[in-house]
């Protein structure tokens, strides 16, 4: 090998582990969220999560987003999650006190009381864009049944034109998905509006921890 050759190959090597200095660490972002006082969180074992709400949001998409976000919560073993049936009227007025910042305590008691729970659950879609770069905001909120108050709040949105949640995606797709689940590359989670909502919910109940 002539010497002119090791120099290039040399070079090249260099070269790439300069590139690699400045190439961003993939690292995980802070995420908006509120705990409430710890007494009021241990009386709470038991949940529903009721069904997403999202204006103009399709609700296939929905009900993949809710699959998601129960899986978390499993894996978290904060609460147990009791299945639920459809909504129903008082879920979708549940809704709309919640969204003007008072919560209907009449419909609180009477889902508490027919699922018997501690807790429940709404989600609902405040930005969605399911093309690149994807966008999904999640605004989700666990109301005690026995107190009637918000115990744990989260309200973010993960835009990944954002470089902070670009890597923070990529953290994700590294270090905590499951490597059958990783097979396809950090792209593909890109591009499926459900792997990024999965990606979104597995960061949304990560507060709890």
């Amino acid at each position: 090998m002539s010497s002119r050759t090791t120099n290039s190959l040399i070079f090249a090597a260099l070269l790439a582990a300069s590139c690699s200095l400045f190439e961003p660490v993939p690292r995980r972002i802070p995420v908006h969220h509120y705990l409430g006082d710890a007494r009021d969180l241990f009386v709470v074992r038991r949940v529903i999560v009721l069904p997403f709400f999202g204006r103009e949001v399709d609700p296939s998409y929905l009900a993949a987003l809710r699959e998601s976000f129960v899986a978390e919560l499993h894996r978290s073993q904060r609460f147990r999650v009791v299945p639920l049936e459809t909504m129903t009227q008082e879920d979708i007025a549940l809704y709309d006190s919640e969204k003007r910042g008072l919560i209907a305590s009449k419909n609180l008691v009477e889902l508490g009381a027919q699922y018997q729970v501690d807790g429940i659950v709404l989600v609902r879609v405040t930005s969605f864009r399911p093309w690149m770069p994807p966008s999904l905001g999640l605004y989700a909120s666990l109301v005690s049944v026995h107190s009637g108050e918000p115990v744990w709040v989260v309200d973010e949105t993960f835009d990944s034109s954002i470089e902070a949640v670009r890597l923070d995606a990529l953290h994700y797709y590294r270090h905590e998905l499951a490597k059958d689940e990783s097979l396809h590359g950090p792209e593909m989670m890109q591009l499926s509006p459900r792997r990024y909502g999965a990606y979104v919910c597995a960061r949304i109940v990560g507060t709890l921890e």
